[in-house]
This record gives C-alpha cells, structure tokens and sequence, in this order.
C-alpha cells in the first residue's frame, strides 16, 4: 500500500469553524455595471431604486368607460375611445364618457371607470344603472411602485421576476458583484498523465 497509513484520524474542525475561518480571509468581490438584459443570475451589488413610478400615470384596470364617479349613473355620450399607449385628446367633461382599455391613461377629469359589461350600450351613448365610486377600477400613478422605492436590495441574485421588475422601474444597468473566478488545482501521487 502506497503511503503511510497509520490508522488514525487527524483531529478535524467542525464545519462552522471552516466557514468562519473562510469568511475571515475573504472579502466582497467589486461590483461592476451590468446590462439589464445581461443581469439574470448576478446578485445585485447594492440596493436599486425605481427611476419611474409604476404606472406612470392613472390607468385604467379594465376594459370600459372612462367616467366623472360624481355623474353616476345615468346616459353619457361616449366622446373619444382612448387607445392603450395613447393620451385622451382632452378632458372629460361633465355627463361624457371616454371608452379605455386596460392600462390605457385616465383622462384628466375621470375618477372612476366602469367596466364595458356593466353598461348597456346605444350607439354612442352608454347607459349606467348604479352609482361608480371615485377610484373604481383605476390604477393610481405608482400604485405598484413608487419613484425612488427599492425594487431589490443588495445581495438578491437576481431571478426573472426581479430582472422584469428592474426593466419596468426603467433600470437599464445595474450594479452586480463580479463573478468569481475559480481555478482547480490537482494534486497527488495518484494522477497520471492523459494516454
């Protein structure tokens, strides 16, 4: 048999005096700027704050009519139908409603939208049988995230949901530790040569 063997164990430290004695002769690696689109995986350097309140502004929730809630209810013209991604071209006025998808902007004098199943509909007027809160299926400008709000926190590897929520805060680079480099060094009376 090859070596000395004699048949006993050394004295072993347990496994947290290992990681002590590690952490005491390591440190943090240096952070570097990293692409949004390059960033699943990396674990963020520092905390990240939203540049841009989500949504930016007041949105409707649903498919419907853009209304005043105090006008509620009764027959209202539907004056524009705003289109997702598209400003209304003015305010609403008293007794009119705007149609709006999902996520389109509220037009400035709105409070309340009233989804398209909850009317009923006559050429271009609509007519709503209850009162609609102020409020009702909107949206609010940072409702989900306000400006300057943490999206992630040093040290969070991120993942796709935290990638997705850093794209929609408007990040486009972030801080990441750099990737550790790592080496394999074999050594041994045992090994060979390949061949």
């Amino acid at each position: 048999m090859a070596g000395d063997y004699s048949g006993t164990v050394p004295d072993l430290i347990s496994f947290e005096e290992a990681q002590r004695l590690v952490s005491e002769h390591v440190s943090p690696l240096p952070a570097e700027p990293v692409a949004i689109a390059e960033a699943y995986g990396r674990v963020a350097a520092e905390h990240v704050t939203a540049a841009v309140n989500l949504p930016p502004f007041d949105s409707s929730a649903m498919d419907g009519f853009a209304v005043r809630a105090e006008d509620t209810p009764g027959s209202f013209p539907v004056v524009f139908h705003v289109a997702a991604g598209s400003p209304a071209p003015r305010p609403l006025e008293a007794g009119e409603a705007m149609g709006i998808g999902t996520g389109g902007a509220l037009p400035n004098g709105a409070d309340a939208v009233i989804p398209i199943e909850y009317v009923v509909q006559h050429d271009n007027t609509i007519e709503i049988s209850e009162q609609v809160s102020s409020g009702a299926n909107v949206r609010p400008v940072g409702g989900d995230l306000r400006r300057h709000e943490v999206v992630v926190t040093a040290g969070t590897v991120l993942g796709p949901a935290q990638v997705g929520a850093l794209a929609a805060a408007g990040i486009a680079r972030v801080s990441c530790a750099r990737r550790p480099r790592s080496a394999v060094l074999a050594t041994g009376s045992e090994l060979r040569v390949p061949g």
